[in-house]
């Protein structure tokens, strides 16, 4: 049989054995001797495919099948982690019944639990308060039956914690650590050698690339499924992202003037050089202080910084002072196992050091820098305002690539995506639903609510709409944000009642999509990784509210700075950057409502802006 006849016999029979409802797609099948083709001539591929084609198993076979012939390791990257657990959990093991193959979900290595570092730790009482001891043992007694990896533990593990416990592959001991055997990280790797499929995700892809190619085995063919969503994960890879209270647990580690307690106290050094460096630690503890309460004092948060910025704190020069006094010590140590624990730290130390020297002198002429603040904690951010030179030069060395989304066009038009991720060569086609959204869907837009605009009350109307929409749906109900900050504030002003209210944050947001998932009557209050890449079909959920149009804020600092990047160039940003951004977004929100052909359910939209405005 040639390899039409294959896949064909796949999705005709062998799926019909597997899954006795399964309904026969044209599109699916269409996709799937799109990808094989594309593999087998080493084209690289655009494919949209609409809501229920079924791209996982379109790509997941043919993909496979490619690997097995020419005997190759071959990657899928998602965007979220949601994506990767709904790939392990639900498509893989339905593939694996029609073609026997070995696979592993990859993620970076500070997701992964240190045994070594969780021991050292409590020996060198390094675990406070007390909360954080007992979480630990909490955490500790789970992995025992578990891979260590942070991403299944049920809970939200405190940041503070997870620095003490996690995986830091500056101070990693190798095959040198006593606990390499049972090591959860270099297990994972030895099976990421051994699949055949590999399941990773776009950050830790661009992870691999910007690493020399090392964090992950060897490979030359990659899906990139939610492939709309590349550019926002090389953004956030390649961006400086820094905060205060990041800074702070570093010098903490190594000692803390309030419980007197640190990595430093553990050194077989001489007591008046042990003094000297907690003096330092101590000294740039403060000096941190005084750097951050002028860098609030002086920037206005989420508002671009066009100069460099003229400081009277020198707390980079402390650091650096820091960093050099650490690299002495680091030099005289015989003790491998804290030579190589100090190591990291140094090097951890050096990375801020730089980042916030490039921060201050605004290094780099093509990225925008930016201040936040949240819940008393001030971050330092930077962001490309193009990634397509760099996208285009990592995937040029590969021997073939395809991206796939149910979003990759504007008004059927490759060329927004293809422009924002430098893809020049490309066979590109889509693929439309299957669904008849006439039929199972309503679409209802409440022209009651003022616009958005009026930030106070229409988060207060929206609050009451949001309550009167679940009674109506019993439950059942997905409400989708643009922000965090309008989540919070909407979700405190609902009356909870009779339906259990579910909040992104709270908990893991696989547990989550989980729990909303078996419990009917839920609904879940999401935003980012929410819109796209979830899968829930049938009676959970029948209602859908998107409270907003997903449009950047214009001040926003790196799209202010793509607008008038834009504007310089003669091209006008709101029709070739702002629209086309918010019209992915919309269509991602609204597929998550219709998954089969049997699901029925009605979207609502709170901002009347989509038949107000032109647009």
């Amino acid at each position: 049989m040639d390899d039409k006849e294959v896949l064909t016999s796949f999705f005709r029979e062998k799926l019909l054995q597997i899954l006795p409802d399964y309904e026969e797609r044209k599109e699916q099948l269409t996709m799937a001797f799109l990808v094989n083709e594309s593999l087998n001539r080493s084209q690289n591929l655009l494919i949209e495919a609409g809501t229920g084609v079924g791209k996982s198993l379109a790509y997941l076979l043919p993909l496979i099948f490619h690997s097995q012939k020419e005997g190759k390791k071959v990657v899928i990257s998602t965007y979220t982690k949601i994506l990767q657990e709904q790939l392990r959990k639900k498509d893989i093991p339905i593939a694996q019944e029609i073609i026997p193959f070995s696979f592993a979900c990859a993620y970076g290595s500070d997701n992964y639990l240190c045994r070594r570092r969780m021991e050292k730790n409590l020996r060198l009482g390094l675990f406070e308060p007390e909360e954080e001891k007992e979480f630990r043992e909490k955490v500790s007694f789970w992995a025992r039956e578990k891979k260590g990896l942070v991403v299944d533990f049920p809970e939200n593990i405190p940041p503070s914690l997870l620095a003490k416990i996690a995986r830091d592959g500056e101070s990693c001991l190798g095959k040198k650590c006593g606990f390499y055997d049972g090591c959860y990280y270099f297990r994972a790797k030895r099976e990421w050698e051994e699949a055949e499929v590999l399941i990773i995700n776009h950050f830790l892809f661009f992870a691999h690339c910007t690493t020399d190619y090392q964090l992950l085995p060897e490979f030359d063919t990659i899906i990139f499924d939610e492939g709309h969503r590349l550019e926002d994960a090389a953004v956030s890879y390649l961006g400086i992202d820094l905060s205060n209270t990041s800074l702070q647990r570093s010098l903490t580690l190594l000692y803390n003037p309030r419980t007197k307690k640190g990595f430093l106290l553990n050194l077989p050094i001489a007591f008046s050089q042990k003094e000297r460096l907690k003096k330092k630690v101590v000294e740039v503890k403060d000096s941190l202080d005084g750097f951050f309460s002028e860098i609030n004092e002086k920037v206005e948060p989420r508002k671009r910084i066009l100069r460099p910025l003229a400081l009277r704190t020198d707390f980079v020069s402390e650091l650096a002072s820091l960093n050099a006094s650490l690299l002495e010590v680091w030099q005289e140590l015989k003790d491998e196992e804290l030579r190589i624990e100090l190591r990291g730290m140094i090097k951890s130390l050096k990375k801020k050091e730089k980042e916030i020297k490039d921060f201050i002198n605004l290094s780099d002429s093509d990225s925008v820098y930016w201040m936040e603040r949240e819940e008393g904690r001030t971050y330092l951010k930077s962001a490309h305002l193009s990634v397509a030179g760099i996208i285009k030069e990592i995937l040029s060395n590969f021997k073939v690539y395809i991206l796939t989304s149910a979003t990759l066009t504007v008004a059927n038009d490759f060329t927004f995506i293809t422009n924002r991720l430098g893809i020049e060569s490309a066979i590109t086609k889509i693929l439309a639903s299957p669904f008849d959204y006439s039929k199972q869907s309503l679409l209802f837009i409440d022209e009651r609510l003022p616009f958005p605009s009026e930030e106070e009350e229409f988060i207060k109307r929206c609050a009451s709409v949001i309550e009167e929409l679940i009674k109506i749906a019993r439950g059942r109900t997905l409400i989708l944000f643009t922000s965090f900050k309008m989540m919070e504030e909407t979700f405190a002003r609902c009356q909870k009642g009779r339906f259990p209210f579910l909040k992104q944050g709270d908990k893991p947001s696989y547990t989550l999509l989980k729990e909303f998932q078996e419990d009917t009557a839920s609904c879940l209050f999401a935003t980012a990784s929410f819109w796209q890449g979830v899968d829930v079909p049938g009676e959970t959920l029948s209602s859908l509210i998107i409270t907003r149009l997903p449009f950047d804020v214009p001040d926003e600092p790196r799209i202010e700075g793509i607008v008038e990047d834009l504007k310089r160039k003669g091209i006008e940003p709101f029709w070739n950057f702002q629209l086309p951004q918010a019209i992915l977004r919309f269509r991602q929100g609204f597929g998550r409502l219709i998954r089969n052909k049997n699901d029925r359910g009605v979207v609502s939209v709170l901002d009347k802006r989509l038949i107000k405005r032109n647009y």
